[in-house]
């Protein structure tokens, strides 16, 4: 995922998390709202609670790659992913098909 296509500061999480939609399973919380450019964005918000810095990067990292795997959503959306702690007790198939359908959702649902 390239840098441009990312949510990296605080100020546009807060936009993204106040003016939402959301979309909710076992393993994620999906926030999303339309932005003007015509791009997607997203940004990935993995809780303390889930373990130490490196499962949280790892997290990151695997969350990136399943975005990275299935490219196929419409632009012009800003999203925010933010795991649960069930996310570590899973597998990486089962993870990878959760995120996708709730992300296919978001944006296609309008």
């Amino acid at each position: 995922m390239k840098v441009i296509n990312r949510l990296k500061k605080d100020e546009e999480f807060k936009k993204v998390l106040k003016n939402h939609k959301v979309l909710k399973n076992e393993t994620f919380n999906v926030f999303y709202k339309k932005n003007e450019l015509n791009r997607l964005r997203i940004g990935i918000s993995v809780s303390k609670k889930i373990g130490n810095a490196v499962i949280r990067v790892k997290v990151r990292r695997q969350i990136r790659a399943f975005i990275a795997i299935y490219n196929n959503y419409q632009k012009g959306y800003d999203i925010v992913i933010v795991t649960k702690r069930v996310f570590t007790t899973q597998p990486f198939e089962t993870n990878y098909k959760s995120l996708i359908s709730l992300l296919n959702k978001a944006t296609q649902g309008e």
